[in-house]
């Protein structure tokens, strides 16, 4: 039964529907069908007589259309007709009793009267003309109602009622109206209030958690200050450091071009031009180039230190002072002596007998002697190229570095008679390793060599810029030099 009340009070109300239309629909529903119902009573009254029967129920119909308007859809006139549905129920029941002074014949004029409280509780402000619409058909009914039942008074269709009949009626039929009305209202009314209360608690709870979420996000806030403050703090050491080691990367440079370029004048003393391309992938580099003039002899060391950057500089400063200490070596005459005793200076001074560490260098030694018109060469690991005869010739250095080495091995050493005129070069691997053009490989040293054999016979300023410019073009694609850079080359 509960649901099929719910489901007739629910009738014709839609999702879509503001609370406020959803109300006074219930309402309305509620009215057509409380009449229908409290018509039902008078309907049975002298059920013998079927015309009045008849007439009776037909005061039926304004509560039923008005339950039927509001299930199609059309809510307003549904609303109008259960506003109108008591006064034209009473107005017909009314008229169809034979009503005299010494009855309630005031009672229906009451009723109707009282039912001018219903537009204000089915229909919305706003529909304002429907309200006054129907307080008008309320005064029409209520005036024109003793000349209805006058005229309605007729034998058969009306039922002289005493008054304890009378009474009981009225009195009844008064009470359960009132009470229904004033009873489903005030359901409402709860109803709302519940769904407000439950809106303002989801509103309070929303309330506290934006809240909490604020003294979170406070907190938050304030630990993020804290970590940007500590963050500005090692940000400032950083830049600090990085400002120290920049300082001291500079003055590395700076020792470092300072012993290798300087000694470059010797060169002009013996060669007729030669040309050096020196590019450390950071501020210093482990490559080095080293000059020497040892009894009117040109000595020249081309050489590639372990690791690169400021370990790379360091390793190269120990390079070039072992050379050095070789080179002035009495006891050592050829390149190749020069490089074994070299080895074996290097070995010592990082104890590399007893450790694990196998840092070093390679290098190609060179010694020119002018009043011999020879070249005594010998290399770890880089090798000489002689250009002559319109192509390169390569003298193949030893494959063990200046350091440890497992093998127990001497250096090779060359002697090549020169002519004026001819070109030799020695590089280290950081030109033929770049990695760049078009499929992101390197250079090669069979390349790099062709190259070389291409340019040779053009004075050495031009090479020098057609080599740069080849290694700039090749690294278009990566800008990312992987190694020191060095190649040196002389013409006799």
């Amino acid at each position: 039964m509960k649901k099929i009340i719910n489901f007739l009070i629910e009738n014709g109300i839609k999702p879509e529907f503001d609370e406020e239309l959803k109300i006074h629909i219930r309402i309305a529903n509620f009215i057509s069908i409380l009449f229908v119902l409290f018509t039902i009573p008078f309907i049975l009254i002298n059920l013998k007589d079927p015309t009045a029967a008849l007439v009776r129920a037909s005061s039926i119909l304004p509560g039923l259309l008005a339950w039927l308007f509001i299930r199609f859809g059309w809510n307003l006139p549904g609303r109008v007709l259960a506003v109108l549905t008591f006064p034209l129920t009473i107005y017909v029941l009314g008229g169809l009793l034979l009503i005299d002074d010494g009855t309630f014949g005031f009672a229906p004029k009451v009723w109707i009267l009282g039912s001018a409280v219903l537009p204000f509780l089915v229909l919305k402000f706003e529909e304002w003309k429907a309200i006054v619409f129907t307080l008008l058909i309320d005064l029409l009914l209520l005036a024109t109602f003793d000349k209805f039942n006058a005229l309605v008074n007729l034998p058969g269709l009306t039922k002289n009622l005493d008054r304890p009949q009378m009474r009981m009626i009225a009195t009844f039929g008064s009470f359960i109206l009132i009470s229904s009305v004033v009873f489903y209202v005030k359901k409402q009314i709860f109803d709302r209030n519940r769904l407000l209360n439950e809106k303002n608690q989801q509103l309070n709870n929303t309330v506290n958690e934006l809240i909490a979420a604020e003294e979170e996000l406070k907190q938050a806030n304030s630990e993020l200050q804290a970590l940007n403050d500590d963050l500005n703090t090692k940000k400032q050491l950083l830049e600090d450091a990085l400002k120290n080691i920049k300082s001291s990367h500079n003055y590395a440079r700076t020792i470092q071009k300072a012993v290798i370029f300087p000694r470059l004048d010797i060169l002009k003393k013996y060669v007729r031009e030669y040309l050096l391309i020196y590019k450390p992938k950071e501020e210093v580099g482990g490559d080095f180039v080293y000059i020497e003039e040892l009894d009117n002899r040109l000595a020249i060391a081309v050489g590639d230190a372990t690791g690169h950057g400021v370990p790379g500089a360091l390793m190269s400063m120990l390079a070039l002072s072992i050379l050095d200490n070789a080179l002035h070596n009495k006891n050592a005459f050829s390149p190749a002596e020069k490089l074994d005793f070299a080895r074996y200076l290097i070995i010592k001074t990082l104890n590399q007998e007893q450790s694990t560490t196998r840092d070093g260098f390679d290098v190609a030694l060179i010694i020119y002697d002018p009043q011999t018109k020879t070249i005594h060469y010998s290399g770890a690991n880089i090798s000489l190229y002689q250009y002559k005869d319109k192509k390169l010739i390569r003298y193949k250095a030893d494959k063990l570095p200046i350091g440890y080495y497992p093998l127990d091995k001497n250096f090779t050493n060359y002697t090549i008679p020169v002519e004026k005129g001819q070109t030799f070069y020695a590089f280290s691997d950081g030109f033929s390793d770049q990695f760049g053009g078009a499929f992101d490989r390197k250079f090669g040293v069979k390349n790099f060599v062709g190259v070389l054999e291409k340019i040779a016979d053009l004075p050495m300023d031009e090479q020098k810029n057609f080599l740069e410019q080849i290694l700039s073009d090749w690294m278009k694609t990566t800008k990312n030099q992987i190694d020191d850079i060095t190649v040196f080359g002389f013409r006799i």
